[in-house]
């Protein structure tokens, strides 16, 4: 026999509503980071000793991560050997050299 359930069961916060213990928890380690903390930050980043992850994790905060570029000029050659295996594949017979494109650059922004 079935037990029977609560009658909120399976319903939830309701949309919108924050986690009360996540909200907690962000109060309390947002009161770590008073100004002493930043002064402190501060001066060991002006000197040379703060952690290099911490100096361009902060950078990237402030400024935007960098756009990073990728040279790919496999993609057109792979295009004229895919070109080709499908035409062959269509049409049996004798077939035309297709031209591989210039060499293909992609750009994407990496977060």
């Amino acid at each position: 026999m079935d037990k029977p359930k609560p009658p909120n069961a399976g319903k939830g916060r309701k949309k919108g509503v924050p986690n009360k213990v996540t909200a907690e928890i962000r109060e309390v380690t947002q009161r770590l980071f008073d100004p002493t903390y930043w002064a402190y930050t501060r001066k060991r980043l002006v000197t040379g000793k703060l952690p290099p992850a911490v100096e361009t994790k902060l950078l990237a905060y402030a400024f935007g991560e960098p756009t990073q570029t990728v040279d790919m000029p496999q993609v057109g050659e792979l295009v004229a050997l895919l070109s080709r295996k499908v035409v062959h594949e269509l049409h049996p017979g004798p077939t035309l050299h297709v031209q591989p494109p210039r060499a293909l650059s992609a750009t994407r922004d990496i977060a």
